[in-house]
């Protein structure tokens, strides 16, 4: 059985939805240790797999903006940093 980051990074290969990312950010709002992972993949060497972790979580933080508050400084840290768009 996959984890739950082997999980997520399948269900972020997946097929382009809207609707599809909407629905999973409205399941993974909820999940602090979701939301950790997606912080992980966020970082990840595949752009593709960057982007759209940075997207759910952007989704995420419209259903419920105090989602990513404990994060603040590790986003900020990050920004520089970043080589995708």
């Amino acid at each position: 059985m996959p984890n739950r980051k082997d999980q997520l990074i399948d269900y972020i290969n997946g097929e382009w939805s809207g609707e599809n990312f909407k629905d999973l950010a409205l399941e993974l709002y909820e999940s602090p240790e979701d939301i950790k992972l997606l912080l992980q993949l966020n970082m990840h060497d595949n752009p593709k797999i960057a982007w759209r972790s940075a997207y759910l979580l952007d989704l995420a933080h419209d259903i419920n903006p105090s989602i990513l508050d404990n994060y603040l400084e590790l986003i900020m840290e990050r920004t520089p940093k970043l080589s995708n768009q």
